[in-house]
């Protein structure tokens, strides 16, 4: 069954061959990113030394950390069976041999056990290989049941000592899996970032999508069917309760909450089209924003992280475009000028969009537009895909692979500068995945 957003958002796929005729405007210039994307960065990480060889953990806080640079996208791990050498301690480090191999940093340190509070403490030393020097050497201590948070929480500083960017390893990702049964069942998932302790948190007989999280972290809002009628559901990740909204006993749908969590952006239709409203959630007032006619369809809000404007996507002018409302002043305008089918528009800052749309080849491909400039650079050559989510340090999408007939296929990773992309989950037989999305913390 396909989803009730992709039926709002204008039957994209069925207008798919009428988009393809309308001309093709140049905005300034058009550059493929997939053929200058950053190099990763690669990173040495030593098996850490043990002092005491009982610790369970052994081996498995080096693996955890080894697979947290391999997924982070702007970072390379060396492979540890072609190292030379393996320094337990910075005199021990031969720089010109790391040199060789082009490594730019090493990660070393010891592992031991803390005989009276039972804690395993790290003592991790980070080095940059070209300065010859070290340039942190921190402890961390955790519980030997918490290795995963100690990986996270070393993977973390590489990666910010390394980009100069906050990292994501704590993150949780949020998705909704479905049966491919006569009886299907729907039901949203929370995991870690490598996909570990996934945890169902809603279970429906109707399909879920429209995700999103609350940027405090202890609610997520979504979208399924009550009585035929497309409602959003507010779910306390805490408690466990819910409540549910419609807007004055009509549809509502794409949910997304502002940075203080105190209003949420929706889309709701009437006899006119489908408009962009504000639930007020401090005093459950409602205010619509856009004004819909002949059929217009609005949809799919997403807030710029200062509260004061929304970017949508609209069919106003015969096909899907994004559009910007500016709330200090009731304005509305285009952002783009191209007669291109355009989905899924989302600020990674003020004057920057991602935003999916159609080529004259008849495929999507994912897009970076600077609007001050009015500067659009392609970032894939094909982006066929369900959904996708920014980070919160818009380093990095997860997304969603479209299946033919609609169906959400793998979830995956992509790091925006380097463009890898890595495996997150796959489809399991008779399961289908859909809207994934990233924790905001």
């Amino acid at each position: 069954m396909r989803y009730i957003k992709y039926i709002l958002l204008f039957l994209f796929l069925s207008f798919f061959t009428s988009a393809c005729a309308f001309a093709q405007t140049q905005i300034k210039t058009i550059i493929n990113v997939d053929e200058s994307a950053d190099k990763p960065v690669l990173v040495a990480l030593i098996p850490f030394s043990y002092v005491n060889n009982t610790l369970e953990s052994q081996g498995r806080l080096h693996q955890l950390i080894y697979e947290n640079i391999r997924i982070s996208g702007a970072l390379r791990p060396f492979p540890v069976n072609k190292m030379l050498s393996r320094p337990n301690a910075l005199n021990e480090v031969r720089y010109s041999e790391w040199e060789q191999e082009a490594v730019e940093y090493l990660v070393l340190g010891q592992i031991s056990l803390n005989p009276l509070t039972q804690k395993v403490q790290v003592t991790a030393s980070i080095v940059d290989v070209f300065q010859r020097k070290e340039i942190l050497t921190k402890d961390y201590f955790y519980e030997e049941g918490a290795i995963l948070t100690a990986a996270n929480s070393i993977s973390n500083d590489i990666f910010k000592l390394v980009t100069g960017v906050e990292g994501v390893f704590y993150s949780k990702i949020a998705y909704v899996e479905s049966d491919n049964s006569r009886e299907p069942r729907h039901r949203i998932f929370i995991s870690n970032l490598n996909g570990s302790g996934a945890k169902m948190i809603v279970q429906r007989r109707q399909p879920i999508f429209s995700l999103s999280w609350s940027n405090d972290g202890k609610k997520l809002a979504y979208v399924s069917y009550e009585n035929n009628m497309v409602v959003i559901y507010i779910h306390d990740l805490r408690t466990g309760n819910y409540q549910k909204f419609t807007n004055n006993g009509r549809g509502a749908s794409a949910p997304r909450w502002d940075r203080d969590d105190k209003r949420l952006a929706f889309a709701s239709s009437s006899i006119n089209g489908t408009d962009i409203y504000l639930l007020d959630l401090t005093v459950n007032k409602v205010t619509k924003l856009t004004n819909a006619r002949n059929g217009v369809i609005n949809t799919e809000p997403f807030w710029f992280e200062e509260g004061n404007k929304l970017l949508f996507t609209s069919d106003r002018i015969g096909w899907p475009t994004p559009m910007e409302y500016n709330l200090n002043s009731k304005q509305q305008k285009r952002i783009l000028s191209d007669t291109t089918y355009t989905l899924m528009p989302k600020y990674l800052s003020e004057d920057r969009v991602l935003f999916v749309k159609l080529g004259d080849d008849r495929v999507y491909s994912l897009y970076h537009y600077y609007m001050n400039i009015e500067f659009l650079e392609q970032i894939t050559t094909k982006f066929d895909i369900e959904s996708f989510d920014i980070s919160k340090n818009k380093e990095y999408l997860v997304y969603t692979e479209s299946l033919p007939g609609g169906r959400g296929g793998a979830i995956k990773f992509m790091h925006l500068k380097t463009k890898q992309s890595f495996l997150f989950l796959r489809n399991r037989p008779n399961k289908i995945l859909r809207e994934a999305i990233w924790s905001p913390n």
